[in-house]
């Protein structure tokens, strides 16, 4: 009776250890360390109809071609700045920097004017329709055509990390906190009780869940 337990036991091991194996290999994870001449710190992608890839880096904007990086700066020009974000329509690159925001026509290979009278150190943009949100350390600002103007409306003034479109709404991650904009009006959503988090990111699901990434947790809501 002991020697069968033993045999039992033993099986019963060989079974486990085997099949931690298996799942352990099931799915092998490879990561290839890509050196970016010039920089080490990449902060937001994008990519065009052709399929190049854009990067916004801690200097300023390059490209990946599936074979080399191509910087898009001259060093100590106000472009040689760190890339907080990238939004791209009709063929041109809208660059959220500590500069401000810049646009890069990516047909001629050039940068166009520099927007006039914005926000310096910009961190995240929303496309939209018929204008753009933009997200600063000083607050949300709105760019619809050539002009940038404060978000008055919003009343938000604090730094914004993130922006988020729905089917019904905007949300806006910030250093205090969660907002929501409907319509002209925006007001703050709790995170819990108490002093609320630093917003990192937000991203909505196929399921239409709402996940919040914050300083210290990860939130959903639906």
């Amino acid at each position: 009776h002991n020697i069968m337990k033993i045999i039992y036991q033993t099986l019963l091991i060989s079974f486990v250890l085997l099949l931690c194996g298996i799942r352990g290999n099931a799915v092998p994870y490879r990561f290839d360390n890509m050196h970016i001449d010039g920089t080490s710190t990449v902060c937001s992608f994008t990519q065009d109809e052709s399929g190049m890839m854009w990067l916004g880096t801690e200097n300023g904007l390059y490209s990946y071609d599936g074979y080399n990086f191509y910087p898009h700066f001259q060093r100590r020009d106000i472009a040689n700045s760190r890339v907080h974000s990238l939004c791209m329509r009709d063929g041109m690159i809208y660059l959220g920097t500590e500069n401000g925001l810049m646009i890069y026509d990516i047909h001629a290979g050039r940068y166009v004017e520099k927007a006039k009278n914005g926000p310096h150190d910009i961190r995240t943009m929303l496309m939209m329709h018929d204008r753009m949100l933009l997200g600063t350390s000083r607050g949300l600002f709105i760019k619809k055509g050539n002009n940038i103007r404060y978000a008055a409306e919003y009343g938000i003034s604090q730094t914004v990390y993130s922006l988020l479109n729905t089917h019904w709404w905007q949300l806006v991650g910030t250093i205090n906190g969660l907002y929501v904009i409907n319509g002209n009006h925006a007001r703050k959503i709790m995170i819990g009780a108490g002093r609320q988090p630093l917003v990192n990111a937000i991203i909505a699901d196929k399921h239409n869940n709402i996940w919040v990434g914050t300083e210290g947790a990860l939130y959903s809501w639906n």
